[in-house]
């Protein structure tokens, strides 16, 4: 269920995201690399924190990471394959 409302997400953020740039009286902007870098590191210090908490929250943590991992390979993989059709 979750990969369909992302497939149906992601193409209605994205055209949203495109009429907002090509408006000339609205300005978008992106974090630059090193900000999402520093926010990751923040995001991974609370998920630890809250993990070494308890050997239960790590068990949950180490479910939930291996899932949004299948589920972003099988997603990447779409997506280059889109872009290459």
């Amino acid at each position: 269920m979750a990969a369909s409302v992302v497939d149906g997400y992601e193409p209605y953020a994205a055209a949203r995201l495109e009429q907002l740039r090509a408006d000339p009286l609205r300005t978008t902007i992106s974090p630059m690399q090193s900000e999402i870098d520093e926010a990751e590191e923040a995001f991974l210090a609370v998920r630890n924190q809250w993990a070494d908490a308890s050997p239960h929250h790590r068990l949950l943590l180490n479910a939930v990471e291996a899932e949004i991992a299948k589920f972003r390979a099988g997603h990447w993989r779409r997506l280059a394959f889109d872009a290459i059709a």
